[in-house]
């Protein structure tokens, strides 16, 4: 297999990095400046709105942390969440011997396997 090694910079990337270097400039700490709100620190008079350091923030983080994934809520062998609460409604509406009958059938179960 031919082509660049796994992890290598490309030309155009290599080129970005020299040119932020020339300038002196990180992009990651001018938004880290942003989203603390340090105007000070961009040589900049203009106050930093809300706004603007939540948008740095949000754009700083995206190299920080990994993207949350959904998850997804089911029932037991990926029925429908509803079934839980179903069940626990009908639990609510037994008396006491009855769920005690309940756990000592499931403790036989359990002891069986």
């Amino acid at each position: 297999m031919g082509g660049r090694p796994k992890g290598s910079i490309n030309k155009d990337r290599r080129s970005l990095q020299d040119r932020a270097k020339a300038l002196g400039v990180d992009p990651l700490d001018v938004l880290f400046m942003f989203a603390a709100g340090n105007n000070e620190a961009l040589k900049d008079p203009n106050p930093i709105t809300l706004d603007q350091r939540l948008r740095a923030a949000s754009e700083a983080a995206q190299y920080l942390y990994a993207k949350r994934r959904a998850t997804e809520l089911s029932g037991p062998d990926g029925g429908p969440v509803e079934q839980i609460i179903q069940a626990a409604q009908e639990f609510q509406q037994m008396d006491r011997a009855a769920l005690i009958q309940i756990v000592e059938e499931e403790l036989v179960k359990l002891k069986g396997e």
